[in-house]
């Protein structure tokens, strides 16, 4: 009695079709997935850029608010304040 091969070569090929079918949309999937992370990767750049600017922006003004010569009229005009007199300096 002749014995029976499982699929012989027929069930081979379809067992090597399917391999290269599952290859083949695991290629497409992770194509589909790395085109994904690149698109999100420039708008997270972009986004970068722009508060970058922003954080730039800040710190010039930050530098044009805090000047001496400025903090000094402020406290002068707003707050009343002068230099102490040397009375008012106490030393040790």
């Amino acid at each position: 009695m002749k014995r029976m091969q499982w699929g012989g070569k027929r069930g081979l090929g379809l067992g090597m079709c399917f391999l290269l079918l599952l290859v083949a949309a695991g290629h497409v999937s992770l194509s589909y997935y790395r085109n994904g992370l690149a698109q999100y990767k420039a708008e997270v750049m972009r986004a970068h850029r722009s508060l970058a600017g922003e954080v730039d922006q800040l710190h010039i003004e930050l530098a044009s608010l805090s000047r001496p010569e400025r903090l000094r009229k402020l406290a002068k005009t707003k707050l009343g304040m002068a230099p102490p007199s040397p009375l008012q300096v106490l030393r040790p």
